[in-house]
């Protein structure tokens, strides 16, 4: 997903990551067409040193242009819940870690770089979306499902048993898009480091990093040593995350 602001000390070479669209502006990365980017600033932020775009993952971008998100508090980890990060683009291995489960090197995938959610939909931010469009909420397929019909405990936890329309209509909505299966594949296996898991080349599950055969699921972003390279969180466990490509063999 992918908003008109974020939040970010900058210089006019930082904003460049994200495309030609986006500019410098208050010491915040801004959209050219956000109200932010005409304000005039008595004062700009001070500038910080981002380094590489490898190296952003500290930098958390508040995603506040995300309708979703207005008038929510920010309980993700103190966060907005709408907060997103960079991954850099690149190419990539799909369905490869090294391991003796994925040993299949045959299908690289290139990517540019783009803009990822760094927490899973919350069920706050869907029920600002159910109410803004009043979409049915017909979202309880079993035991474990987080929905609830009215505000409530679980309003920081992953949204499940949503389908695909669902989820496409819902980031749509909010300003963004699905990620692809490659886009999403490459921000979980850290890109060419081709991690077996978000956290680790080493292939061994670590409940302590994700949220692993639990009777339900946990709040997002519950496991933060189990982000990713780049800062995303829950990659692994917690609840499925659909994504905008069809299931399939892969081609050659």
């Amino acid at each position: 997903a992918s908003g008109d602001i974020a939040m970010l000390e900058c210089v006019p070479a930082d904003c460049e990551v994200f495309g030609p669209e986006w500019t410098c502006a208050c010491g915040e990365c801004a959209r050219r067409a956000s109200p932010l980017a005409d304000v005039a600033c008595a004062a700009p932020a001070p500038a910080t040193d981002l380094g590489e775009v490898p190296d952003l993952a500290p930098v958390d971008i508040s995603y506040n242009g995300s309708p979703s998100c207005r008038g929510l508090a920010a309980t993700c980890r103190g966060r907005s819940c709408c907060a997103t990060l960079p991954v850099p683009g690149g190419v990539h291995l799909r369905s490869y870690d090294g391991t003796p489960d994925y040993p299949d090197a045959s299908y690289p995938a290139t990517t540019s770089t783009f803009l990822l959610d760094r927490f899973e939909v919350t069920v706050g931010r869907y029920r600002t979306f159910a109410r803004a469009t009043d979409r049915p909420t017909a979202l309880l397929c079993d035991s474990r499902a987080t929905w609830t019909e009215e505000p409530g405990a679980r309003e920081g936890y992953p949204l499940n048993c949503a389908s695909w329309a669902d989820a496409a209509a819902f980031c749509t909505w909010d300003g963004g898009r699905l990620p692809t299966e490659a886009e999403w594949d490459r921000a979980a296996a850290g890109g060419e480091e081709q991690r077996a898991y978000p956290w680790s080349r080493a292939p061994e599950i670590d409940p302590s990093r994700a949220v692993y055969s639990a009777d339900f699921p946990e709040a997002v972003g519950s496991r933060p040593a189990g982000d990713g390279r780049w800062g995303h969180a829950d990659l692994a466990g917690n609840v499925w995350e659909w994504t905008a490509d069809w299931h399939g063999e892969y081609r050659d």
